[in-house]
């Protein structure tokens, strides 16, 4: 009997060392092979499952956002406080979160010449303030909608800024001063 195998778990397993080495190294001195050597793997393997180093990429990058998401909502069900949550999630505070935002940060410029990456990115910006949102909603502030939206914006901004600053200085961003600045925003 032939092995069943889950060709999306394969999928996940071929991105989740991609980012790894994408974290590491960055997109342009990546290739296919050191993905398949990371993995242990012949390069047939990851071919197998993307045909270019572009479908391997926009899959990386959708596969990191979607752990972000599910590490959000797991910390959402410890019982802390959702907006709290949302950030301590995506702000770098330790070596996994610092490589996502390598990760991150290296897709975003090659996003600017790939209108597929950039897609991505767009609808990552998006769940993002939806994410904010809700989150301020639930907590009845600030109670208009337009503001709500705004404020969502700002929070994101403060966000990216610290985390950019916190993946390059991390010697000068320990995850103590990035939770301050945000203690003092969402009061507490």
């Amino acid at each position: 009997m032939p092995k069943l195998v889950d060709h999306g778990r394969r999928r996940d397993e071929v991105a989740a060392i991609a980012a790894a080495v994408l974290a590491d190294t960055g997109i342009d001195s990546s290739t296919i092979r050191d993905v398949a050597t990371a993995g242990g793997w012949s390069t047939t393997r990851v071919t197998h499952y993307f045909a270019s180093k572009d479908e391997l990429l926009a899959h990386t990058l959708e596969h990191s956002i979607a752990e972000s998401t599910e590490a959000i909502i797991a910390t959402c069900r410890e019982g802390v406080d959702e907006l709290r949550a949302i950030v301590e999630q995506l702000l770098p505070l330790d070596d996994q979160r610092r490589g996502r935002w390598r990760l991150w940060l290296a897709f975003w410029g090659r996003a600017i010449g790939s209108p597929e990456l950039a897609e991505i990115q767009r609808s990552r910006q998006s769940q993002l303030v939806t994410m904010f949102d809700e989150a301020l909603a639930r907590r009845g502030e600030p109670a208009d909608a337009e503001a709500r939206r705004a404020e969502s914006q700002r929070l994101i901004a403060l966000l990216d800024g610290i985390a950019v600053q916190a993946t390059f200085l991390p010697e000068h961003w320990p995850p103590d001063r990035q939770l301050a600045y945000f203690a003092d925003v969402l009061g507490g």
